[in-house]
This record gives structure tokens, C-alpha cells and sequence, in this order.
């Protein structure tokens, strides 16, 4: 009688790790523009544009979009190729920021992705961003 809980948690521990990117909830070793857009368009609230990015992104060799998470704040995600695209499409964005931009609050970079926020994301803006990023395969 006491296996029916530990089975009933088993599966439900299964579960949670299968919608957290694979076992152990593993980040995939590079981020990928089509799987991440398509888990961003199925959440509630969010516009996913390919055009009206800026022109940095537009030189990313992974592709680019811009994602409106709120009626006051969108994210610009840069998909490079690799790790040291990524470096350079980020410093590129300093370059270019001026000082009047205050840039290390609206830019980040993550592995081969560079995203830079309109404004400072809230919790929730960049929680959707953030769970939804996805690698190929």
C-alpha cells in the first residue's frame, strides 16, 4: 500500500524534469532562434517579431528577434554562432550604447545568445524569456 504515494511521486518528479529541458533540467550547450520562438509563442501575452530588430542583431549568424512581453517592455534576442560571436555582438552594443544608456542594466549575454531589454525587465517579463530558451535537438 505505501508504493502507490512513492510511485504517484515518481512520476510527478518525472514529469517536472521532462519540461525543464531533459533530465536534470540540463541547459542545452548552445541556444537556438526556432525552438525558443516557437515555446515563445505559446505563451499567453507575448508578441514574437522577426523584423524591427535593430541592426546589431540583424548581424547575428543565428538570427534575431524581438519579443514584446508587456505593454511596456520588449527584449531584442541576438543568436550568434558561437560563444566569441556572441562576445562581439555584445561589444558591439557597448560600443554603440553611448553613455547615456545605462547599458549594463538592459543588456545580458547567456552562452551564444545576447538579449537587450528596452527597459529593465521585471521578474516576470524576463521569466518568460528566460524559460523559454532552447537549444536544437
Amino acid at each position: 500500500m505505501g508504493t502507490r504515494p512513492a510511485l504517484a511521486a515518481t512520476f510527478a518528479v518525472a514529469a517536472l524534469l521532462s519540461g525543464c529541458g531533459g533530465p536534470g533540467g540540463e541547459e542545452p550547450s548552445a541556444f537556438r532562434l526556432g525552438p525558443t520562438r516557437q515555446c515563445l509563442l505559446a505563451e499567453d501575452g507575448v508578441a514574437v517579431s522577426r523584423k524591427n530588430v535593430d541592426f546589431v542583431a540583424t548581424t547575428a549568424l543565428g538570427g534575431a528577434m524581438r519579443v514584446r512581453v508587456s505593454a511596456t517592455n520588449f527584449v531584442v534576442m541576438a543568436f550568434a554562432d558561437s560563444e566569441a560571436e556572441a562576445a562581439r555582438i555584445e561589444e558591439a552594443y557597448r560600443q554603440y550604447a553611448g553613455k547615456s544608456i545605462p547599458i549594463d542594466d538592459v543588456l545580458e549575454r547567456r552562452k551564444n545568445l545576447v538579449l537587450v531589454w528596452n527597459a529593465p525587465p521585471a521578474g516576470e517579463e524576463e521569466d518568460a524569456v528566460l524559460s523559454c530558451l532552447k537549444g536544437s535537438g
